[in-house]
């Protein structure tokens, strides 16, 4: 998917991992051999808008809340879109009456564009295996 941040034109390709407490932000190595840890956002608190598509987006949908500076986030296509938009609704209903035995969603992979990790820890490297 891509992802880009409240205030910012700048947009990142990031693969998204949703689990039960969180979203983990990934983006390619440069020589595509690994992952590089880009963020987690907690889905406590986590609303999740889908937007219509307009000269700015397409297949795009916001993440917001309390603990999170405003995310825009770009799929591939509307089916994308609308399984994004689901999962994440569906996990954040549940982390917000704390439901511990959910297990992580399975999601299809998409690029993200983001610039608004600055907050992140120190990205890491993961092996794509």
């Amino acid at each position: 998917v891509l992802i880009q941040c409240a205030g910012s034109e700048e947009k990142n390709e990031r693969y998204l991992l949703l689990f039960p407490n969180v979203l983990l932000m990934l983006s390619a190595s440069p020589r595509m051999s690994g992952f590089i840890y880009q963020g987690k956002l907690p889905t406590t608190g986590m609303t999740i808008t889908k937007l219509e598509d307009s000269e700015n987006h397409r297949n795009a949908f916001e993440i917001s809340g309390s603990m999170i500076e405003r995310i825009l986030v770009s799929c591939n296509n509307q089916q994308d879109l609308q399984e994004w938009v689901e999962h994440l609704q569906k996990q954040t209903k549940v982390t917000s009456v704390g439901n511990p035995t959910i297990k992580p969603h399975s999601v299809p992979s998409h690029t993200v564009r983001t610039w608004c990790f600055s907050s992140f820890q120190t990205p890491g490297v993961a092996s794509r295996g």
